[in-house]
């Protein structure tokens, strides 16, 4: 394995006994090249690692809910995949930068992004040689920060949901390409863990239970485990970004560039408008007036960025899916009292009310990094941000008045 020195190699080989695999390229835009080095050469050596270790009781590889995106219903088994995964490996060994730029497209081919498509390569490495092994696949949903444990909303990225929050908490994002009904399918960090570290007990279990009934091993027998919150606990696209912000008004942000307001827009054309004008134009008007004070430019290098998240994120908020997840039922039922208490992944005991009261605290202290006693002085930055956003509003309605009222009077 690429970086782990022998003497390292043989002391996992000779004292691990529980492997949790998790580490991925997250990037849904990776180039493919590197998008299959980490999320599927990288489950293969963990793979072959595990092989070797002599106290070896179970593996977890930690794939995604949107693996089998392409399929609207998903359940917790294997679903076949456009490519065989030696022969993946092989074409992207032997194909140069440019040439596999292009044919990209080609190779995902149902697949929307490399992200989706290298886990969904991944899980069939697993199917096709964890056969021999106590090996599970557990499909997390959309992760976001922590509902109790270790701290509070303790979040540590900008990833899907929170840099929308954080994006729209700071005046930055104004607008999101969304069907507001659909389902935003996202579970607490903790939680999820939770319930990572459950599983890897009872894929021991089965696996046990294989071995002593001497019964031959199947891909049905490999664990698969849909930790999602649209079963048990849903949530909406507009409810999320409602509680967002409503949660959200009570500890502003000192960053703020504008007073909050936000829209998901069902239509393209429409959240285009939103982009262009509250966003786009506004930046390069700021951006021009630093520039003539010989600062540097901000805004629009960082509403750039915006554009192509969301343009990425697009096809997650207008889509809609549905999981099963009996496995995770199952793996509840079977805990005892004690241990449903130290790990509680129940979707059904979550408050949402209450979880995103620490989600946007969260987002304010552990990402913006703006202590809690930063906030007096927020909220009357806040309050100016607010009378000059409803200023701005008022004169803007003005001139649309008078605009439409002298047409009216031309034509008369």
């Amino acid at each position: 394995m690429p970086g782990l020195s022998i003497s390292d190699r043989q002391l996992l080989i000779s004292e691990v006994s529980v492997v949790f695999h998790a580490a991925a390229t997250v990037k849904f835009d990776e180039k493919l090249r590197l998008a299959v080095a980490i999320n599927v050469k990288g489950p293969k050596d963990i793979l072959e690692l595990s092989r070797e270790m002599k106290k070896l009781k179970s593996v977890i590889h930690v794939s995604t809910a949107y693996a089998n995106c392409p399929h609207k219903f998903i359940e917790e088994k294997f679903y076949p995949t456009s490519m065989d995964t030696h022969k993946l490996i092989s074409l992207i060994d032997s194909t140069d930068d440019k040439l596999l730029e292009t044919i990209t497209p080609m190779i995902l081919n149902e697949w929307p992004n490399t992200y989706t498509f290298t886990k969904a390569i991944a899980e069939d490495l697993i199917r096709k040689e964890g056969l021999d092994m106590a090996v599970g696949i557990f499909r997390p949903a959309i992760v976001i920060s922590t509902y109790k444990e270790p701290l509070r909303g303790w979040v540590d990225n900008m990833y899907g949901p929170t840099g929308i929050c954080a994006g729209a908490g700071t005046g930055v994002l104004r607008s999101l390409p969304c069907e507001p009904t659909l389902n935003a399918n996202v579970v607490p960090g903790d939680m999820c863990v939770n319930a990572i570290l459950c599983s890897a007990w009872q894929v021991h279990k089965n696996h046990q239970e294989l071995l002593e009934q001497q019964k031959p091993k199947t891909e049905i027998d490999i664990p698969i485990y849909n930790y999602v919150s649209v079963v048990d606990k849903p949530i909406t696209w507009e409810n999320f970004m409602h509680l967002c912000g409503k949660k959200g008004l009570g500890y502003p942000s000192s960053r703020a560039i504008w007073y909050y307001s936000f829209s998901l827009n069902r239509y393209w054309l429409v959240h285009l408008f939103y982009a262009v004008f509250l966003q786009f134009i506004p930046a390069l008007v700021v951006d021009g007036v630093l520039m003539c004070i010989g600062k540097p430019p901000q805004l629009i290098k960082m509403h750039k960025k915006i554009a192509r998240f969301t343009n990425i994120i697009q096809y997650f908020t207008v889509r809609n899916w549905e999981f099963s997840n009996s496995s995770i039922k199952k793996l509840l039922q079977a805990l005892n009292k004690e241990d449903t208490e130290l790990f509680n992944f129940d979707m059904k005991q979550l408050d949402w009310e209450d979880y995103f009261d620490n989600y946007v605290k969260g987002i304010r202290t552990y990402l913006l990094k703006e202590p809690l006693k930063t906030l007096p002085e927020a909220r009357k930055r806040w309050r100016r941000l607010y009378w000059l956003h409803q200023t701005t509003k008022f004169v803007f309605a003005v001139l649309a008045i008078k605009l439409v009222w002298s047409m009216i009077s031309a034509l008369i």
